[in-house]
């Protein structure tokens, strides 16, 4: 028989830990000295060093348990098998929330690096069409079909490309979960030299003051430019004041070329 502190040596693991599993009755002494010291055998070394590897593994104290009284209701192997897979399950789970975080660490880091500027817009003419969708989802195609007239129009009357368009949000979309009411426009210098189609207007946008950034990359993370905007709006106080416009400054041939300018109309608050 081995007093605790011998055992505890023999087991590379200290008195504290003994006197713990056996208030848990993990692993109770084989015996006690007269004077009620705690003795064990030492067929119990291979029980405890069980105890110390399941309880490091995870498993319950009621498994551990029943391990050592042979309690277990199932072959030894099968609870391991167990284990086992729980823990392939939660390191999936585990990869997964750490992607998620990585995902959020880029993003953060995205966002601190828009610029982001107050300016006053001049007065613009343009030549524009209004589509609208059911929902965010499906407003590619009401917004390629305006794209498709305009275009269309604006090369038909031999007005100069000036290399960007705008969408201006006036309903819906990032607003509300209205339907979706959006505006193409191309911007027009000079006269217009004949009447247009009854679905193509000729506008002239009013001066507005805006706080742009611009965005480079993908439209599906036009979300971070817009968090740095109003971030930006909040912190300056500001208001916004008026529909979002999306500035389309260049449609690369990959989404990382894409260049674009998002801007929000404001007010002091």
């Amino acid at each position: 028989m081995f007093q605790i502190g011998e055992f505890a040596r023999l087991a590379n693991v200290s008195v504290r830990t003994l006197h713990h599993y056996d208030d848990l009755g993990l692993l109770e002494p084989a015996g006690r000295t007269a004077s009620g010291y705690r003795l064990y055998d030492a067929s119990q070394l291979a029980t405890l060093r069980r105890v110390v590897t399941l309880t490091r593994l995870g498993f319950t104290l009621d498994e551990v348990r029943a391990v050592t009284r042979g309690e277990l209701q199932e072959p030894f192997a099968h609870l391991l098998a167990r284990k086992h897979d729980e823990l392939i399950r939660a390191r999936a789970a585990l990869d997964t929330r750490l992607a998620g975080l990585r995902a959020e660490l880029e993003r953060e880091e995205r966002m601190s690096t828009y610029t982001v500027q107050l300016k006053r817009l001049p007065p613009q003419t343009v030549l524009a069409v209004r589509r609208s969708a059911p929902d965010y989802r499906h407003v590619t195609a009401p917004m390629n079909a305006a794209y498709d007239v305009v275009c269309r129009v604006h090369a038909d009357l031999g007005l100069v490309d000036a290399g960007w368009s705008v969408v201006t949000w006036r309903g819906g979309g990032y607003a509300s979960e209205d339907t979706i009411d959006l505006e193409v426009a191309l911007p027009v210098f000079g006269r217009l030299p004949r009447a247009l189609p009854d679905e193509v207007r000729a506008l002239t946008q009013p001066e507005l003051l805006v706080v742009s950034t611009v965005h480079a990359g993908s439209y599906e993370r036009f979300g971070e430019a817009y968090a740095a905007l109003l971030d930006w709006i909040h912190r300056r106080g500001y208001a916004a004041d008026g529909p979002v416009r999306e500035v389309y400054l260049r449609h690369g041939r990959t989404e990382d070329e894409h260049l674009s300018e998002l801007q929000v109309p404001v007010r002091t608050a």
